[in-house]
């Protein structure tokens, strides 16, 4: 029933996809926790995208021109996914803006102090990672929304590596904006999600225009779909948005966040055992505390602390320590920085894998 058009026949086919998609935003939204006071889903409030990239570039393309201007601050962390620091570094360059980075200390964690040296009366839009796709840990972005909303700004929380593994509710967090995508979630390639606040969602102009966009057009001017239409330019992908909301069905209903934290704790220990052994790797005893961890990774930080080396360096695209790791390296060069004997992992597969790409 999901091969056909939706939005735009009265066929039975083209009705039921339409239904579909409708249903999986108020699934979403009932997920991240956009209700209203009385509870019901604020399902127009959902976009779906083709993934977290998408998402995060959607709200510094349309949103962004609308806050800041010259002389403003964007704040992001150091520990960002690229998908949440180049769109910034772009929004800044536009508008004249500078980007400021919260630093972590030497444990990953985000300070009370550095939070109030960074975020002040210029900053109009803080992004952050709820959780580290680096080092799993939790950052305190309850703490920073706070702050940001103190001076008049707004808060974009990158959900990629925290909605898969816990609960989320966008309302406690503080977040004006949340991405994800789905197939973090167990869900299909190619399907993202992005959550704002209504207000604001009104007010952005679409990122991407034609398809079921539009609500009019003339020869000379056209007019937008409300909201969520009115970013969702082209066919959208009926089948995978029907499969993300059954992956995420299956995720938070029949395995459940608590299995995953569980699954988690019991493999990290025999994951940091063997981490422990890599010289590229140095570790401390130095404690993390359990708080500002995730579930994906608070047993191991919660008893060794395992950190890069500060001498340690790509040989082909190098980069000075404290400063972001290039996002490639040449196979030829790069990974013959790797000790002789990393430790081969089990296949997830009946098959050999085999490591010959990267052997020196």
């Amino acid at each position: 029933t999901m091969n056909a058009n939706p939005l735009r026949g009265l066929y039975s086919l083209s009705v039921a996809a339409t239904a579909e998609i409708g249903r999986v935003r108020e699934q979403v939204a009932r997920l991240i926790g956009a209700v209203d006071e009385d509870g019901r889903a604020l399902a127009q409030d959902v976009v779906f995208t083709r993934n977290t990239s998408e998402s995060l570039n959607l709200v510094a393309k349309s949103f962004s021109p609308l806050v800041l201007k010259a002389g403003d601050e964007v704040c992001v962390t150091i520990m960002e996914h690229h998908s949440d620091l180049i769109p910034w570094q772009q929004a800044c360059r536009a508008a004249g803006a500078t980007l400021v980075f919260l630093y972590p200390n030497e444990d990953g964690v985000i300070t009370d102090k550095e939070i109030a040296a960074k975020i002040g009366p210029k900053t109009r839009i803080c992004a952050a990672a709820e959780v580290s796709n680096v080092l799993g840990i939790r950052l305190p972005v309850e703490k920073i929304a706070a702050a940001v909303h103190a001076q008049g700004g707004y808060m974009v929380i990158d959900g990629a590596q925290s909605v898969p593994h816990m609960a989320v509710d966008v309302r406690a967090l503080g977040a004006d904006f949340l991405a994800f995508s789905a197939h973090k979630a167990l869900g299909p390639m190619g399907i993202g999600v992005l959550w704002g606040r209504h207000d604001l969602l009104d007010a952005m102009p679409p990122m991407l225009t034609g398809g079921e966009m539009i609500d009019s057009v003339t020869e000379q001017d056209a007019t937008w779909a409300p909201v969520p239409e009115k970013f969702e330019a082209g066919t959208q992908d009926a089948a995978g948005i029907y499969a993300t909301g059954e992956a995420l069905a299956y995720l938070t209903q029949t395995v459940g966040y608590e299995a995953v934290a569980a699954r988690e704790a019991a493999l990290l220990p025999t994951r940091g055992s063997a981490w422990g052994s890599w010289t590229l790797l140095s570790s401390s005893a130095t404690p993390t505390p359990p708080s500002t961890t995730a579930s994906s990774a608070s047993t191991y930080a919660a008893s060794t602390r395992t950190t890069w080396p500060a001498s340690w360096t790509c040989r082909a695209c190098a980069s000075a320590p404290a400063t972001t790791a290039p996002s490639r390296c040449s196979l030829g060069s790069a990974w013959r920085t790797w000790p002789a004997a990393v430790p081969a992992w089990p296949s997830t597969t009946t098959k050999a894998t085999s490591t010959a790409w990267w052997t020196p």
